[in-house]
């Protein structure tokens, strides 16, 4: 009796330590990928940039993150804290729920193949017709057509499972073999297929921008330095991205095809193994914001503008400039203008 005793209580004591760190971790991730994600929406939106091809996609990932942000966060903290499916999402709430993470992973990684796709033919093939927006917004509704087929198919593996201690979980399983066997296939086609494509398109533009690094500047016109050098920032915030994929999801697709298929003899989902996996999966939400963060230059720029606009519409700073009469565009176009004049005003008089 003392032993069972014992034993209950160093398994409350662990899953409520288990329960801390996934409460910090993604809690972490909950708040820091929202405001990312939504700074990332503010400045795609805010001057119509979204008419631009790797904008757009930008945007759909930064939907797909905030999606499973929203969705996924809060009902796996809740059954985290109860160590069990929350009974009032019964079965029902365990497909949807799992198929939206599902749909949006997959969304996520068709993204990234089409991003692939652009930025291959920008860089190795400039001179090629380019793609369109309106080719990319159609790419785009195709990236959830499949994101939805794939969580279709996810969902009828799905089932709550009794463990031995008597909970309740969400989990993968189905006796029938042709169920499983076209997840696989779905998987592969619309996950492992398009990572495949996407990594041999970045190991291409790699060997492109080095190529094109070895020339001389001198050879070439400004315009197509300044364009490599476009390319060159483009190409390593994708080229981040995709190993930072690679690294948060391939655990998840590794664990969630050994439970499909491993009859019960595989990781539980709120073991510190599961716990990893999962976090690890919705830490990739932070990367698309905090890349561009990190890495763009002009996007840090406009969080800089922004920022100003608004302690300036919350009275908290004076606007040092007023609104331009003539062509009714913000008091920054007014600043830029007059700090170039005030160059070309200098530059004139070292030349006298």
């Amino acid at each position: 009796m003392t032993n069972n005793a014992n034993t209950s209580s160093d398994f409350d004591e662990t899953t409520s330590v288990h329960h801390i760190v996934r409460s910090t971790w993604l809690s972490f991730v909950f708040v820091f990928g929202t405001v990312g994600n939504f700074l990332l929406f503010a400045v795609i939106l805010r001057k119509g940039r979204i008419a631009n091809v790797a904008n757009l996609f930008n945007l759909n990932l930064a939907v797909g993150d905030l999606i499973r942000i929203f969705v996924f966060i809060p009902v796996y903290l809740v059954y985290s804290a109860h160590v069990e499916w929350p009974p009032g999402l019964g079965l029902v709430g365990c497909k949807v729920v799992l198929m939206i993470v599902q749909s949006s992973l997959t969304v996520s990684i068709v993204t990234l193949l089409f991003m692939s796709m652009e930025r291959y033919q920008a860089v190795v093939n400039p001179l090629k017709k380019q793609m369109t927006i309106r080719l990319a917004r159609f790419l785009v509704v195709i990236s959830w057509i499949l994101g939805f087929i794939t969580s279709i198919w996810f969902s009828m593996s799905l089932h709550l499972v009794t463990d031995r201690n008597g909970r309740v979980g969400c989990d993968t399983r189905s006796t029938q073999s042709w169920i499983t066997d076209a997840l696989l296939l779905l998987i592969i086609a619309t996950q492992w297929l398009p990572g495949v494509v996407f990594t041999a398109a970045y190991i291409k533009i790699i060997l492109k921008l080095r190529r094109d690094s070895a020339i001389n500047p001198s050879d070439v016109s400004q315009s197509s330095q300044n364009r490599h050098r476009r390319n060159l920032r483009a190409a390593r915030i994708l080229v981040i991205e995709v190993v930072l994929f690679l690294a948060c999801l391939y655990p998840f697709y590794h664990y969630s095809m050994a439970r499909a298929f491993a009859n019960g003899a595989s990781v539980a989902p709120m073991s510190v193994e599961g716990m990893l996996v999962y976090c690890l999966m919705m830490t990739y939400s932070l990367i698309n914001p905090f890349c561009h963060i990190l890495f763009n230059s002009e996007f840090r720029g406009e969080l800089v503008k922004m920022n100003y606009q608004l302690k300036v519409f919350c009275h908290l700073e004076k606007n040092r400039v007023s609104e331009c009469s003539h062509c009714h565009r913000s008091g920054w176009h007014l600043h830029y203008e007059e700090t170039r004049n005030n160059e070309e005003r200098t530059n004139t008089i070292r030349e006298e």
